[in-house]
């Protein structure tokens, strides 16, 4: 049953409301087996499908990329320090020694 969880966090990640199938697919295993065959099935029938995808469609690949790589660099964008960390009276010019703090648990 891995497969079940690993394609039901995938569908559970995506942002749109999850549909009477995804939902029977949690819940059913009769029917999460099923689902798992057929797109075994699909998937040998059509081995040719996401090349055949890329080169008739190559605007929407060009666009997906370009998609993907604002997405990985938002998500590795990751602010140093928060802006209010500081208090506001410190002054803004002169000499400082940075030290490690302590976290906060």
């Amino acid at each position: 049953m891995p497969r079940l969880r690993e394609d039901v966090r995938v569908a559970a990640s995506h942002s749109k409301p999850q549909t009477l199938a995804v939902k029977k697919y949690c819940t059913d295993a009769v029917y999460c087996e099923d689902q798992i065959h057929m797109k075994r099935e699909w998937r040998e029938r059509n081995r040719g499908y996401p090349r055949q995808y890329r080169a008739e469609h190559p605007k929407s690949i060009a666009l997906n990329r370009m998609k993907q790589r604002i997405c990985n660099a938002a998500r590795k964008a990751v602010p140093i320090a928060k802006m209010d960390v500081s208090p506001v009276a410190l002054p803004v010019s002169g000499r400082y020694l940075l030290t490690l703090g302590s976290v906060n648990k």
